[in-house]
Formats: C-alpha cells, structure tokens, sequence
C-alpha cells in the first residue's frame, strides 16, 4: 500500500524516527517561507510588480525548489488576492514547529531560526489563519510592510 502512495519510502529506524524525519523534511521549507515572506518585506517599497518581484525571487539561487510550482499562487497573495484552497494548512505547518522545536530541545539542540519562525506562524495561526495554507506566510510580511 505505501508503494501506491508514496513516491519514496525510507526507513528511518526504530518507532518514532520516522514522525521526526519527516518533521526534519519539512522544517526548511516553514523556515523558507517566513523568509521569503521578510525578503519580499525588504523590497515592499520598490517600484517592482509583484509578479514580476516573485518570478525573480524564484529565478535565484536561493529559492526553494517548491517556489516555482507555488509562484502563481504567491504571486496572487502578494497582490491581496483571496487566500487559495489550503493544501497544508498554517495549523498543521505550526503544530510541526513546535514538534520541531521540542524534538530538538529534547535531545539538547536548539533551533532558534525555527523557533522563530514557529512564533510567525503561530501568530498568523493565532490571527484566524489556521485553516490557510502555509504559503500564506510568504505574503503577510510583505502586505503588512505596505500598509506602513
């Protein structure tokens, strides 16, 4: 069944390796959109298009290869348009965040760029937006930088 359902299957060790290896694949990419989020926040103010502004973030060395695939839907947010249907909702990218986080200090590591990023998401989580999907992040921090 899993063969049918899953593109790659790993085994990661004994009971409960592979809850934290998977929390480990997601961590750079809850941590990649609060920083798209602050770099497009950076550049709020210059006279670039949104559409234009994310083809080039997404046309650089320090994209996450997801960008290109998520980039209409960004590109949309940026612009203020409706939130899209939800494929992995800011409540599940959070409590992932905090799985991280607690996973890590449990074993004596901490993870302040996570920590931090776990903070953004729960306040946008905290804002009524639990049930958006996490790309939301990449445009609240631009949004609110133009309202300012």
């Amino acid at each position: 069944m899993l063969e049918t359902l899953c593109r790659r299957i790993e085994h990661a060790g004994p009971l409960g390796a592979g809850a934290r290896l998977k929390l480990a694949v997601n961590l750079p990419l809850m941590v990649y959109w609060t920083a798209l989020g602050e770099a497009l926040a950076l550049v709020s103010d210059l006279e670039i298009a949104p559409n234009r502004l994310i083809d080039l973030m997404a046309d650089t060395s320090g994209t996450a290869a997801v960008l290109p695939r998520k980039q209409e839907a960004v590109t949309r947010l940026v612009e203020g348009a409706d939130f899209p249907p939800a494929e992995f909702e800011m409540r599940g990218a959070t409590k992932d965040l905090a799985f991280m986080v607690e996973a890590a200090r449990a074993r004596g590591i901490d993870l302040p760029v996570s920590s931090a990023a776990r903070s953004v998401f729960e306040a946008a989580a905290a804002d009524g937006m639990a049930g958006e999907d996490a790309i939301v992040i990449a445009a609240l921090a631009y949004l609110k930088s133009r309202k300012s």
